[in-house]
């Protein structure tokens, strides 16, 4: 895939997938929807045999659900380096970090795994043939050994020179019809996953469908015209245009001139690697070849890659710049949402600390434990004068330390608070709709009578208390 962005683009967009990229690694993604590409298909569509061709790599592939996790594909175009992959995802239980099943010794030297956090697992590999074998492993961690699926997410990074700069989301395929040791529900679950990515504005929805089927029936087609109906953020890729029937090659060129189903990004048409050809042995360089000799000698189709409507080529730079384009756009929304949900935290961080504890009291208690002296409120506004900074920022920093261990109990400390004001709120509202609150609210008879003989009893207990108090001075 040497060369598949034009080099004057490559320093202009590295900078802003790289930036994306970085704000889902530290998981800002939880709180704030990131600007993305998520693949989507029907089970055997071609999108593994897509993603292989972009990536250059061999995806898991076959029959069935393939894709059993959310998979991030970071594709890093870098000069001089060697090829390289970084896989990632948070494990389930077992601390250690393993390698993807039994690696021969000729291949142990160029694999290497490492942990960077308590529940991270990564693994650093040089050898492009072992990337199947890796995220079949994760996957099996993750889903479990068989045909279930996870939303847990599985992070590739490839670094080589002969890939495009592109960062893509691959979904488990659209089932049908669940197979044996699959759940009834596995269409509706895997519908809902799909919906969880698809549905954000900030995400551009990349559907698979083969060019032998009909386009208007394709489950992933009607997904992504549920959440984007006026199709402004979907793109289309048909594949297998080999084995479309005589005679209605027409009809798949209106298509791709966006005459049947309009979509603003449009469609590209594409003929990726078979399962004969990969038993053949062909390579990703060869099979691009062919790919372009059988445009290049299509009667029909051959305008298309005039029109940069055809070609794995024409989709990486489509994409690539697609992304871009998209992250230019929504950047602004980030920034301010993210300022919006900071300033939310802090509020809310100053009222659990109003509500809960103040900090003079616990400020003084460390303050007279660091000093052996004993300090009190109202010496509050003179404390430099009497003693040294240095102390005042070891008692701030250890009442910080011990803060950030206690968030966890403040935080659920503090909500339960709030939660149970509403519900005594609304339980008082109750009761005050009922038509014997009066009745509630009325004191009985004798009770109010002997209130009423105390008060006065006090009134003339006081009443005699000051006149005494007057005779003795």
């Amino acid at each position: 895939m040497n060369g598949e962005v034009h080099s004057h683009l490559e320093e202009s967009i590295r900078p802003y997938i790289d930036l994306i990229d970085t704000l889902r690694t530290v998981g800002i993604h939880k709180d704030l929807s990131l600007p993305t590409i998520v693949v989507i298909g029907d089970q055997s569509s071609g999108k593994s045999s897509v993603l292989e061709a972009l990536s250059g790599v061999a995806l898991p592939r076959g029959s069935g659900i393939v894709t059993r996790c959310p998979l991030e594909l970071r594709l890093k175009k870098k000069t001089g380096v060697n090829w390289k992959a970084v896989l990632t995802y948070n494990k389930k239980t077992d601390e250690s970090v393993n390698f993807a099943g039994p690696i021969k010794p000729s291949k142990l030297a160029s694999v290497k795994a490492a942990q960077s956090t308590h529940n991270e697992k990564k693994i650093e590999f040089t050898d492009p043939s072992l990337v199947e074998k890796h995220v079949a492993t994760a996957q099996n961690e993750l889903a479990g050994k068989g045909v279930g699926i996870c939303d847990e997410l599985i992070t590739l990074e490839i670094m080589s020179p002969d890939v495009c700069d592109l960062t893509l989301i691959d979904l488990p395929g659209i089932a049908r019809v669940p197979v044996k040791g699959q759940p009834e529900d596995i269409g509706k679950q895997i519908k809902r996953l799909i919906m969880t990515f698809i549905g954000k504005h900030e995400t551009i929805n990349l559907v698979v469908v083969p060019c032998n089927t009909d386009i208007a029936t394709t489950e992933a087609l009607k997904m992504a015209q549920e959440v984007d109906p006026e199709g402004i953020r979907t793109v289309a890729i048909l594949t297998k245009p080999d084995l479309i029937d005589k005679g209605t090659e027409k009809n798949i060129l209106a298509i791709v001139h966006n005459s049947v189903i309009p979509l603003r990004k449009g469609y590209i048409m594409v003929k990726c690697r078979g399962q004969q050809q990969i038993n053949d042995e062909i390579s990703l360089e060869e099979a691009a070849q062919i790919e372009r000799d059988f445009f290049q000698n299509h009667d029909y189709f051959r305008c298309l890659l005039e029109e940069d409507k055809a070609t794995v080529k024409s989709l990486a730079i489509k994409l690539t710049q697609d992304l871009v384009d998209h992250i230019k756009d929504k950047l602004n929304n980030i920034q301010l949402n993210q300022q919006e949900k900071a300033e939310e935290r802090i509020s809310e961080q100053f009222k659990m600390e109003n509500r809960i504890y103040t900090q003079d009291p616990i400020f003084l208690k460390i303050l007279s434990e660091i000093r052996n002296e004993t300090f009190s409120e109202k010496e509050l506004p003179v404390f430099d004068k009497l003693c040294t900074y240095s102390h005042m920022l070891e008692a701030f920093y250890e009442i910080v330390v011990q803060r950030m261990a206690d968030q966890l109990p403040l935080m659920i400390t503090f909500y339960m608070l709030q939660e149970t004001a509403q519900l005594l709120s609304i339980d008082i509202m109750k009761i005050l709709e009922k038509p014997d609150v009066h009745e509630l609210l009325s004191e009985d008879s004798d009770v109010s009578r002997r209130r009423k003989d105390l008060r006065a009893h006090l009134n003339r207990l006081t009443a005699a208390a000051e006149e005494i108090n007057k005779f003795f001075n």
